[in-house]
């Protein structure tokens, strides 16, 4: 009997945190969409930073050539 209880509760608590696992992946997935990704964070403080420091105004000039040719060649179009 008190073996049945003691597998029946091991079997609750696998599931409960299967369940919980199920839920923080979901919250997780909600929050990604709602509030974008860590790269769009980075691109904005970067314009903040080439703002307060003239010095690292090149970074965000190279980062933003870097962008457009990455857009550029997504497009399926060929160079030149």
């Amino acid at each position: 009997m008190h073996a049945a209880l003691g597998i029946l509760i091991a079997i609750g608590v696998i599931f409960a945190a299967g369940v919980l696992t199920v839920i923080a992946v979901l919250g997780i997935r909600r929050s990604r969409r709602k509030h974008g990704t860590s790269g769009a964070l980075g691109a904005g403080l970067l314009e903040t930073q080439s703002l307060l420091e003239p010095s690292k105004r090149h970074v965000l000039s190279a980062t933003r050539m870097k962008s457009e040719s990455t857009d550029e060649d997504s497009s399926g179009e060929p160079p030149g």
